[in-house]
Order: structure tokens, then sequence, then C-alpha cells
């Protein structure tokens, strides 16, 4: 189970990077998903489809669609990790 706030970013990040090929080390709440990082809807879905299965949660399309920053979706998830 997840330890903390910072795990649960950590983690994010890792997926993250993995999937839009930016370095972990520079991701940060403030970033732009669309306009900084170019996460695209599809990119958008893998990420969100990792996330679920590596966290056990399940992310709504509206709560995704409605994402514009990074911080946006740590909050996302650590809401869907603790309800």
């Amino acid at each position: 189970m997840i330890s903390n706030k910072k795990q649960v970013i950590d983690e994010i990040n890792t997926i993250i990077s993995k999937v839009a090929g930016f370095p972990s080390s520079e991701l940060e709440e403030e970033i732009s998903l669309r306009d900084e990082l170019l996460i695209d809807s599809l990119k958008q879905m893998e990420i969100a489809a990792k996330t679920e299965i590596h966290f056990g949660i399940a992310l709504s399309e509206d709560s995704l669609a409605a994402l514009n920053t990074l911080g946006d979706y740590y909050h996302l998830v650590l809401d869907s990790i603790s309800t």
C-alpha cells in the first residue's frame, strides 16, 4: 500500500516519464500536461491505464478531460487512492 504523498507523486512521475519521454526529475506540479509535456489524448489514456493498474483505482474520463496541470493529475490520483 502507498505510504505517503511523496511516494505516490514519485510513482506517478515514473509512469509519466516513461510514457511522455520527459525526465521525471523535471516534472513539477505547475507543468501543463498538453502544452509543456505534449500529452495528447492517446498518451493521457495510456498514463491513466498504467496509473489505474499500478494503484488499483479507477479514474473517470470526465475527470481526466478536466485536467490541465500535472498537479491536477496528482490530486486526482491522491483523491482516488484515499477513497
